[in-house]
């Protein structure tokens, strides 16, 4: 499935549960943009290397309890807080 997103353009995949990914993806891509050997150190991601080449990282660990994420990161990110209830993530 990401090997159709990769060949329409897509730099990079995020497969699993995203939530732990995508900050890691973005904090990586702000340090180092498009780093491809920087890449492969973040866990649950899928994209293409200098060659073409499609490359699948590591798969990263299911969170066990979303309601800890949700709890550590709604004072960043506050629209988690006004627009689902507790319950609604639970």
């Amino acid at each position: 499935m990401y090997d159709e997103a990769l060949s329409h353009g897509v730099d990079v995949v995020v497969r699993g549960e995203g939530e732990y990914t995508t900050l890691e993806l973005v904090n990586t891509l702000e340090r180092v943009g498009m780093d491809r050997d920087a890449l492969k150190e973040v866990k649950g991601i899928v994209f293409t290397d200098r060659n073409g080449e499609v490359v699948k990282t590591r798969d990263r660990p299911i969170i066990r309890n979303l309601m800890s994420y949700h709890s550590q990161h709604a004072t960043y990110y506050p629209w988690i807080s006004t627009r689902y209830s507790v319950s609604q993530l639970g």
